[in-house]
């Protein structure tokens, strides 16, 4: 989806998205893939900041996160500094946005694979909409560019819309809810001329 829009918008550019997500990793984990070589899924990925990309959109992580607790918080916010400084650092013309995911919705979180209780499923995804809060509270410190995927896909109850989560799952964005992210990005990136 980002892609079409891009391709859309910046017709003379040569579009090319690396998606170096990989499933079930933490925020220090990313930061690890900064400027080391990663496998994931049987393909070998070279450490990112090698490539000098124009531009790394960093995640929250939110919804691979530590416990509740503040010092967990601060882990999170802290690693986010470590990988904003490893970027500066290897690759300082690169332009850095920060992504604040869809929200969880507490009602239906992981049903069709975690399966968990009602109380269990309440507490991760309250976690994680604590973690995501934590990333906007980062972005907002750090006068970061951030792509706020996270409050645009909330209901009136103030959780995930339904919408914009993967019904297997009900943890990974839909088709709606991928389009909503990379509507995000397009717009932090149209919006602070990051492509000239």
């Amino acid at each position: 989806h980002l892609h079409d829009l891009l391709r859309n918008e910046y017709p003379k550019h040569n579009i090319v998205l690396l998606n170096y997500g990989q499933g079930g990793t933490n925020i220090e984990q990313g930061l690890f893939r900064l400027t080391n070589p990663t496998k994931y899924l049987n393909r070998d990925y070279p450490p990112l900041l090698h490539l000098q990309p124009d531009i790394i959109v960093i995640e929250s992580f939110a919804y691979n996160h530590w416990a509740p607790e503040l010092n967990d918080l601060n882990r999170q916010w802290q690693a986010t500094i470590n990988m904003l400084e490893t970027i500066k650092k290897y690759s300082a013309d690169t332009k850095i946005i920060l992504l604040a995911t869809i929200s969880p919705n507490p009602i239906i979180f992981g049903d069709g694979v975690l399966n968990w209780s009602k109380d269990s499923k309440w507490n991760a995804a309250i976690t994680t909409k604590a973690y995501l809060q934590n990333f906007i509270n980062f972005a907002d410190s750090s006068y970061l560019p951030l792509a706020d995927a996270y409050h645009a896909s909330l209901n009136k109850e103030g959780h995930g819309d339904r919408k914009y989560i993967n019904s297997s799952d009900n943890l990974h964005p839909s088709e709606e809810g991928k389009q909503l992210i990379s509507q995000k990005i397009f717009e932090v990136i149209k919006n602070n001329d990051l492509i000239k």
